[in-house]
């Protein structure tokens, strides 16, 4: 373990949350038992008109690249039937994306992913059945994001959305950072950072090339 590691875990492990801090997604690491390596992050009303190596510098995050946002995608071309889930796993009309700041989200291999996905009934990964034609992911509005998740924008946290079912992919840039990350917090004043393997070990996510 290198020291910086050490350092934010040790610190982890001494804080309390605040009073006014939003509890959601606090809550959530509780009940996934890895509150204890979680720190949040009170940043100014102005942070997002700061540049990225700003912010980086503000929240003591070792580069720009430790910086990650959850986007909430939808499947505008979804063909699910009355009964089935929009969170389903193998045909989700809405899922969520953990992506870095520094980093480019390709559309057409997120489709790709998607359509994969419909290839994994029982488990086990064969030929899609749901076709590429159909698949047509888009960024959702602030007031759909808003509905499924219970975050307004910039505050959106992969842990602890209003929708616990709906899907969430990491970029496997993301999943291959060297330490630990910071997203959402459930408020755009707020950010929480966490080691990437202890989410990873935790959360039920995926991991896709999406570059």
């Amino acid at each position: 373990m290198d020291a910086f590691m050490a350092d934010f875990l040790a610190k982890a492990a001494a804080e309390t949350l605040p009073d006014t801090a939003p509890a959601s997604v606090h809550d959530a690491l509780v009940d996934l038992g890895i509150v204890r390596y979680a720190r949040f992050y009170h940043v100014e009303p102005d942070y997002y008109d700061w540049p990225l190596e700003r912010r980086a510098e503000r929240l003591s995050a070792p580069s720009t690249a430790h910086l990650c946002k959850s986007v909430v995608f939808e499947n505008t071309r979804w063909t699910g039937t009355p009964s089935s889930s929009p969170f389903d796993t193998t045909n989700p009309r809405y899922l969520t994306v953990i992506v870095q700041y520094t980093d480019k989200l390709n559309s057409a291999a997120l489709n790709n992913f998607v359509s994969s996905l419909s290839g994994m009934g029982g488990g086990r990964l064969g030929a899609p059945t749901v076709a590429k034609k159909r698949i047509n992911m888009r960024v959702t509005g602030e007031d759909v994001a808003g509905e499924l998740t219970g975050f307004e924008k910039n505050g959106v946290c992969p842990v602890g959305m209003r929708e616990r079912a709906m899907p969430v992919v990491v970029t496997r840039n993301v999943a291959s950072v060297d330490g630990v990350v910071w997203l959402g917090a459930g408020h755009v004043d707020w950010k929480v950072a966490l080691p990437v393997r202890t989410l990873m070990k935790h959360c039920p996510w995926f991991v896709a090339d999406l570059a």
